[in-house]
């Protein structure tokens, strides 16, 4: 291997848009909970899905035109190997119970989100969950290498730092704002880029048919970013 080349091979960086962001966030955590001997510089997490612990946020109430919430919880129901038959306990927000939700309450305070964002529609949950969905679905919710936002403290502690990219006509647009919090919170150096006219998954139309200039903008301040981090680094 030629020596010139040898130290850019240690700098990582580990990427990913909507589930691909849940995975980059994951394998951050992984490898900062086992103290890997070459942990990534850098993680970007593009408009991820970093929690499915809370189905009624803002996001979820606003944004259900580019996502709709029947086909993001099959989607999640496919990724926990659960059957759809607790799709209509998903929709309800009742696969997870009241006091789970409240002791996470304080990542996800709303008062996190811009005004702009916030919704009046929501309300604390007081029902206990349907039974056989929280049995099936609640403990791999809790799972932080499933679903980093729900990650303790020590976990995100030592964590490279993160570009985090949001889009406002998301439904998972508010997972984003709470994570930026919350890394910060515990020290890790956030840079959080929201496009208020960003929809899911906007980044995928960098060329065709239907091109903007959003997703040319934001890969471009993507790059810059992973190319200032790798000569940093």
């Amino acid at each position: 291997m030629p020596n010139n080349t040898a130290s850019t091979q240690k700098r990582i960086v580990v990427a990913g848009d909507s589930a691909g962001g849940n995975l980059a966030a994951a394998v951050s955590l992984r490898l900062n909970s086992r103290k890997f001997p070459i942990p990534p510089i850098a993680q970007v997490l593009i408009y991820p899905a970093l929690q499915m612990l809370e189905l009624k946020f803002s996001a979820h109430l606003q944004n259900t035109i580019f996502i709709k919430m029947p086909v993001l919880c099959i989607h999640i129901l496919a990724y926990l190997g659960v059957g759809e038959d607790l799709l209509p306990a998903m929709l309800a927000n009742n696969h997870t119970t009241a006091a789970t939700k409240a002791k996470y309450a304080s990542v996800f305070d709303v008062s996190i989100l811009p005004e702009k964002y916030r919704s009046n529609e929501y309300r604390k949950p007081v029902h206990e969950g349907t039974p056989e969905a929280v049995r099936r679905v609640q403990d791999k919710v809790l799972d932080p290498f499933v679903f980093p936002l729900v990650a303790s403290d020590e976990l995100i502690r030592g964590l490279p730092c993160a570009y985090i990219v949001t889009a406002g006509l998301d439904a998972l647009r508010d997972d984003g704002f709470f994570y930026a919090h919350k890394l910060r919170k515990q020290g890790v150096d956030v840079e959080h880029v929201d496009y208020p006219e960003g929809y899911h998954p906007f980044l995928m139309q960098i060329d065709g048919p239907f091109t903007n200039r959003l997703a040319d903008r934001t890969l471009d301040n993507i790059a810059k970013y992973v190319q200032q981090k790798v000569k940093s680094g």
